[in-house]
């Protein structure tokens, strides 16, 4: 029997012998994606349409806002080796767009793209799946950073306007990840704090430690640069850790790593590995996080240091209470008035300087001015004539009282600084009557 022509995109036709089965040539693929990869999809079929169709579906996850372009990439990179879309996120030493971001120029991106959408074959259906399947994988604000710049990725292709995927990549990341000196500089400098990280994390979490290393190592790698002292910036992290027997351990390994018996080589990778196998295995057996005998010292040191700062502001909180209440009960004869038959004027020793002293009835208060020379009562006889003025006498009224008392108290308070707790002379103070 003839064999049917097949058409593209399409899976072989079986034929059906007349006699025994036939054996069919299978022809292997990891996914239907992958079958036909490299003919040109036949939109006539609905195959070809669906298979189209789950290319441009948006990636799995919310959209990527430019805060984690790791993530994003990552998420780029499984879908474009299920869709065969890796050759054309490919370019020179086989270094991919994936991983190289910071390498890699829009220029070169943009080159590739301008020979194969000028051929039109299954590379440049590729780039237009992509280009569908990203653009519904950004969030609005990160569009538009793109989309200000439409050159960077829309090209004229036969009189047609047409997007290509691997350039709109190229152009998200470039919206989103300033490539200059900054970036792999500030990777740098976290790889050579690592003992400062691990003092911020609770518990001293080895796993945490080793992401935080992973993800700066690959700003680095991104912009095709790398770090020569990671094993010794590994050891000065670890040597944080808050655990005795983690400790020890980790003290023969670094013995075993300068004097060459145990090299580690630039990249750390089996030594982070053998070192989170270790703390996990502790963790699991809930023995992680026993402190030896001078960190529980400090810890216990720290807490008699707290205890006595909280204990030293109760007392000056308590002495102050006790020096205002004494010198309120010191100041109390200031506003007590004569009783009918005791005399107008006494002498006083206050803060050892001894003053005559008058009762001033307008001040109602013993004063060092005399009741004719008060000025209160003059500004009272002006308020009389005066009675639509009265709101601005009273805050005036005030004011001169205070002045008054500022007045009377400024010398006191300088020459008795020293003598601040000290009791007056006599009953409430020293006094020599004059009766009149």
């Amino acid at each position: 029997m003839a064999g049917h022509g097949q058409g593209r995109g399409q899976l072989p036709p079986v034929q059906q012998p007349a006699g025994p089965q036939a054996q069919v040539q299978l022809i292997f693929a990891r996914n239907p994606a992958r079958y036909s990869q490299q003919q040109p999809l036949n939109f006539g079929l609905k195959a070809d349409v669906e298979l189209y169709n789950k290319g441009m579906a948006p990636l799995a996850g919310d959209p990527y806002d430019g805060t984690n372009l790791r993530t994003f990439l990552i998420k780029v990179g499984e879908k474009a080796r299920q869709y065969n879309w890796m050759p054309l996120l490919t370019f020179q030493n086989n270094k991919t767009l994936i991983k190289h971001y910071g390498e890699i120029t829009l220029e070169e991106v943009k080159q590739a793209a301008v020979a194969y959408l000028a051929v039109q074959d299954r590379r440049s259906q590729n780039s237009d799946m992509m280009f569908q399947c990203l653009r519904e994988s950004i969030n609005d604000e990160t569009h538009t950073k793109v989309a200000n710049t439409p050159d960077d990725y829309t090209f004229e292709v036969n009189g047609e306007t047409v997007e290509d995927g691997p350039c709109f990549l190229k152009a998200v990341i470039d919206a989103t990840y300033t490539n200059t000196l900054t970036n792999t500089a500030v990777a740098s400098q976290n790889l050579a704090s690592l003992d400062a990280f691990v003092d911020n994390l609770p518990d001293s979490n080895v796993t945490e430690l080793i992401k935080h290393v992973n993800e700066n190592l690959k700003v680095l790698e991104a912009a095709n640069e790398t770090t020569h002292d990671l094993p010794i910036n590994l050891f000065k992290g670890l040597r944080r850790c808050k655990d005795k027997a983690f400790k020890s351990w980790l003290g023969r390994r670094y013995d075993d790593y300068t004097q060459k018996k145990d090299p580690i080589p630039p990249d750390a990778k089996e030594f982070m590995k053998e070192v989170e196998t270790y703390y996990k295995d502790r963790v699991k057996t809930g023995e992680w996080g026993k402190l030896d005998e001078d960190e529980e010292r400090i810890i216990a040191l720290r807490a008699e240091l707290a205890a006595a700062k909280t204990s030293t502001k109760r007392d000056t909180r308590r002495r102050g209470d006790r020096t205002t209440r004494d010198n309120e009960r010191k100041e109390r004869w200031r506003t007590k008035a004569p009783k009918p038959n005791e005399p107008n004027t006494k002498r006083m020793s206050v803060n050892g300087t001894e003053n005559t002293y008058h009762w001033c009835s307008n001040h109602k208060m013993w004063t060092v001015h005399k009741p004719s020379e008060c000025k209160l009562r003059d500004d009272k006889n002006e308020s009389k004539e005066g009675g639509k003025h009265e709101k601005q006498f009273k805050k005036a009224l005030t004011l001169k009282v205070m002045n008054s008392l500022f007045e009377m108290s400024d010398n006191e308070e300088e020459q008795g600084a020293d003598q601040q707790d000290s009791e007056p002379e006599g009953d409430e103070g020293s006094e020599s009557s004059n009766r009149s």
